[in-house]
């Protein structure tokens, strides 16, 4: 079993933080990982996305053309990634900045308002924990115990932080629930 993600946004929407969770969460259950980041020329406000992948067994190659899972944080990112999901592959867009409406018969596309959810949440830079914790609630790629024990390693001594970010984690695994 070997699953290819990509995570791909704007540089500051934290999409470096969600693809270091996910894999230290892959590792943390004794599961083999590669990981490539990308990033613009710009950090905050560039392009960024990482590829991750997860499997059983070693990986050969962090290189990632077409995807089983694909993340799109804003538009830029959905229209250049969305022809990389694999056939029977899934698609998840955050709906906030994702205007354009695809709908596919070769792949699943789910729409959630990731920024505007943590927004209410007066949290902002929150939108990529709703959005991992709806990934890995879909994907079941990993328990979300992992991610949440990842999540306590990362910010460890800053409190204030870990609550926003496990709280928001949590609340995006419900948002598959929704439809």
């Amino acid at each position: 079993m070997v699953k290819k993600i990509i995570f791909a946004g704007a540089g500051g929407q934290g999409i470096m933080l969600m693809s270091k969770l996910l894999a230290q969460a892959a590792l943390s259950e004794g599961k083999f990982i590669s990981v490539m980041p990308s990033y613009g020329a710009e950090m905050r406000g560039g392009t960024a996305n990482c590829t991750i992948c997860i499997s059983s067994e070693p990986v050969n190659s962090p290189y990632v053309k077409f995807a089983d899972i694909v993340v799109a944080m804003n538009e830029q990112s959905f229209l250049r990634f969305s022809k990389n999901v694999k056939e029977k592959g899934l698609l998840i867009a955050n709906s906030t900045f994702v205007k354009r409406k695809i709908k596919s018969k070769s792949f699943k596309v789910i729409y959630r308002p990731f920024t505007d959810l943590a927004s209410q949440e007066n949290n902002i830079k929150a939108a990529n924990m709703f959005a991992l914790g709806c990934f890995v609630k879909i994907t079941q790629l990993v328990k979300p115990a992992s991610v949440l024990s990842a999540l306590s390693e990362v910010f460890k001594g800053a409190e204030d932080i870990l609550n926003i970010n496990r709280l928001a984690f949590n609340k995006g695994a419900k948002l598959i629930a929704r439809r």
